[in-house]
């Protein structure tokens, strides 16, 4: 646990000095998120958090990059029939991001997708191995203002993060 968050603490200092390029002056450029999924192919429920700064903005289009970590959860923990919980997962990411939205001053609903590499950690009984993938996302989801450089973003998506498809709500506030 404590490098993880060193590294995620290297990752966030990295993002946060990249200056963004942006038309909107008063525009929120960092996203810390929390979300909550499915993974389908093991019926798991888990939970993670996120960062992602907004590099470059162009009328209705913003490119970021992004840093995800999902904490360690049980594989079958949504399952109707149990589990016997002897295995669990976790994984980091680091994608681009980009967002089109379709009102000005980035606000309203908008589409957004990522693309990316991560890392995925099992456990399985005794045994514990990591594997790289190739992270990918796509939904849609809606941002309003709330308050000068404040906005409050919801997000519904698609994940891929290893062997199968995640569905994720994410809530975070822009800064």
């Amino acid at each position: 646990m404590k490098t993880i968050l060193q590294k995620l603490s290297v990752l966030l200092f990295v993002l946060v000095s990249v200056k963004a390029k942006s038309q909107l002056p008063n525009s929120p450029k960092n996203f810390p998120e929390a979300f909550a999924g499915v993974e389908w192919n093991s019926l798991s429920g888990l939970t993670g958090i996120s960062y992602e700064r907004y590099i470059f903005q162009q009328q209705k289009w913003v490119i970021g990059a992004k840093a995800s970590h999902a904490f360690t959860y049980q594989l079958g923990n949504a399952s109707l029939f149990g589990t016997n919980g002897q295995q669990t997962a976790s994984f980091n990411s680091v994608t681009a991001t980009v967002h089109k939205f379709f009102r000005p001053d980035n606000r309203g609903i908008f589409l957004c997708s990522e693309l990316g590499v991560g890392s995925r950690k099992n456990i399985s009984y005794e045994v514990e191995y990591t594997t790289l993938f190739t992270a990918f996302e796509a939904g849609f989801g809606f941002q309003f203002r709330a308050g000068n450089k404040l906005a409050i973003r919801w997000t519904n998506t698609l994940t891929f993060a290893g062997h199968a498809g995640i569905t994720m709500t994410k809530l975070s506030i822009g800064f």
